[in-house]
């Protein structure tokens, strides 16, 4: 019973985790792009070569809410504009650990102590020789 709850805690912090970067990755974008997009029009309206970059960016972390412009600005005031970025770094922390989980990266791999206790274990018929004369 411990195990299983050892082991689920384990997935959860690895989802937390994955959900972290993900969420740091968003803001640390969005952040980069407007100051892009404000420094390429002070300079004469000129666009950067990195606008497009980041918008390309934006639109795949972004992506299952798509855009804040879904909610009115009204429901999330002030800090809480946050709350659907974190919905969404959830949403992709879930998916990657189950991605991750599915190919057998996250899997519990068996040791070689316990293969070779099993090997050892197992019956194998054993033919020598000797008794087929």
């Amino acid at each position: 019973m411990k195990k299983r709850r050892y082991d689920m805690t384990k997935r959860i912090l690895k989802i937390l985790l994955l959900s972290l970067i993900h969420f740091a990755l968003v803001i640390t974008i969005t952040w980069m792009g407007l100051w892009v997009v404000e420094v390429g029009s002070m300079e004469s309206g000129v666009k950067s070569f990195l606008s497009p970059i980041f918008v390309w960016l934006s639109r795949i972390l972004y992506f299952p809410v798509v855009t804040l412009s879904l909610f009115p600005r009204n429901l999330f005031p002030g800090w809480m504009v946050y709350i659907p970025i974190v919905l969404n770094s959830l949403i992709w922390g879930i998916c990657i650990y189950t991605f991750f989980y599915v190919i057998g990266i996250w899997r519990q791999p068996v040791s070689r102590v316990k293969a070779r206790r099993i090997q050892d274990n197992a019956v194998q018929p054993s033919i020598s020789p000797k008794a087929h004369r």
